[in-house]
């Protein structure tokens, strides 16, 4: 069987449309347009801070209407500040989520920068290596294609002198044939 909690109501002629209204913001809105003026009270109340003990806290404090609730009103505050506590509890493990990613990922970025950095340095050191074995082949086809230019000039004067032994010989050999013949 459901309980029902029992709400001491003041009855006024005036609130009777604020009753019926649910929400503390409904039941702030009728007020503000009702009673503009009513005027707050000041009222002192000491603050526990670390800095000072005798420093009073003004508080604006307005007195509640003839005939509102004060129940509902404390309940609906209630489930506001849950509400409102959860959200913060979600916020506050989405902002640690987000730490965690952020120091994950400048962990990757300074581990990509070193990587960089001794890829370059691989690099150019390659890059180096490479250039001077270029200019050791370089060298090395110059000088054999100066030894194979030197010694095909040696083998085509070789061959000029043959032709001209050659030739010299069929001169005399000829000659000689050709006397053979006469004699």
């Amino acid at each position: 069987m459901p309980t029902f909690e029992t709400a001491t109501t003041i009855p006024s002629p005036t609130l009777s449309k604020e009753v019926a209204l649910s929400t503390p913001l409904q039941l702030e809105d009728a007020m503000g347009k009702r009673n503009k003026k009513a005027i707050g009270k000041k009222v002192g109340r000491r603050v526990g801070s670390s800095e000072s003990h005798d420093s009073p806290l003004l508080v604006d404090i307005d007195p509640l209407p003839h005939g509102v609730l004060i129940r509902p009103q404390i309940r609906s505050l209630k489930k506001e500040i849950h509400r409102l506590k959860k959200k913060l509890r979600k916020i506050e493990d989405d902002l640690q989520e987000s730490r965690k990613n952020a120091s994950k990922k400048t962990i990757k970025v300074t581990h990509l920068k070193n990587l960089h950095r001794k890829d370059s340095s691989n690099f150019s050191i390659q890059k180096d290596s490479f250039e001077k074995e270029m200019a050791k082949m370089k060298r090395s086809a110059s000088n054999k294609s100066w030894k194979l230019t030197s010694k095909i000039r040696s083998l085509e004067i070789d061959l000029m002198v043959m032709k001209k032994k050659f030739q010299l010989l069929e001169e005399t050999s000829s000659w000689s044939t050709e006397r053979i013949r006469y004699d």
